[in-house]
């Protein structure tokens, strides 16, 4: 996180290493790693700006195996407004 006169920036990594789909065990996933982006920005006491990419790379990775391979979401953009009391 990066905090600077009403912005806060923040970079993640969510990862996975290989898992099972199914209780047989028959179905290995393989790990996966993806990046996300926010940014956050103050316009008054209670309102805020958002913005965030999740997969920022695009990659590919599956999330589903039994037994058609299912794939997660690609790149995703959200822009949006936060109030706080």
């Amino acid at each position: 996180m990066y905090p600077h006169h009403g912005t806060l920036a923040s970079l993640g990594v969510r990862s996975y290493s290989y898992q099972f789909d199914d209780d047989l065990n028959q179905f290995r996933l393989p790990g996966f790693a993806s990046v996300e982006l926010a940014a956050d920005q103050r316009l008054t006491k209670t309102l805020s700006a958002r913005a965030s990419i999740e997969n920022v790379l695009d990659r590919q990775y599956y999330v589903g195996f039994t037994p058609t391979p299912t794939i997660g979401q690609p790149r995703l953009w959200r822009v949006g407004l936060r109030w706080s009391r």
